[in-house]
């Protein structure tokens, strides 16, 4: 089962224990995996002792503000999830890779602020394969082959690093899609989605 798994994951990187109580700071855009991962960590809330801290990065690509900004709320809301809003620096070049390194600095950066355990972003298997596939024919090496790792440590501009944790990294999106229905979830499904599976 989802929840199981997730909950497996984040222990075995030492979270979820008693003492001291595990707080997570979640990469949440609204959409269909980040919403499934932010009620998976309402689940395990109500039986495990965890703080979790969503994150929204507005890149300022389309309108301001974002047409999925109230659903982000709702969510959070119904959750009793704390939110924060992150403005992307305009003067940063509009690329993909630019606007995910300044996703993983914000999101570590604000990590750090709030004293908590890790990072969580919402990749899943099927991303894994979308990845490796993409990076073979780019013609990646040796180690473009390992793919999206569970864990992901960041060189820190200040203080200590912060990990990345994709717990969701071995579940489906057929299986996730199958959570969302059951738990009749609202999410916003963007077309023009920034790629951040790399």
């Amino acid at each position: 089962m989802i929840l199981e798994s997730v909950i497996e994951n984040l222990q075995a990187e030492g979270l979820l224990q008693t003492v001291p109580r595990t707080h997570l700071v979640l990469g949440y855009s609204g959409g269909a995996d980040s919403t499934a991962l932010l009620f998976l960590l309402n689940d395990i809330k109500q039986k495990l002792p965890l703080d979790v801290t969503a994150v929204y990065f507005n890149h300022r690509w389309r309108a301001n503000p974002p047409e999925e900004l109230p659903l982000v709320h709702q969510n959070c809301l119904e959750t009793n999830t704390p939110l924060v809003l992150v403005q992307a620096d305009l003067t940063l070049p509009k690329t993909e890779a630019d606007a995910r390194h300044a996703r993983y600095r914000q999101l570590t950066r604000l990590a750090r602020d709030l004293h908590a355990d890790a990072v969580l972003t919402a990749h899943h298997a099927d991303d894994q394969v979308e990845t490796l596939l993409f990076r073979i024919l780019r013609g990646t090496g040796i180690d473009g082959l390992s793919g999206i790792h569970k864990r992901l440590t960041l060189e820190a501009d200040t203080g200590s690093p912060v990990p990345v944790l994709r717990p969701l990294l071995d579940i489906s999106r057929k299986n996730l899609r199958e959570y969302i229905q059951e738990k009749g979830l609202r999410y916003f499904d963007d077309p023009t989605n920034l790629d951040s599976k790399r």
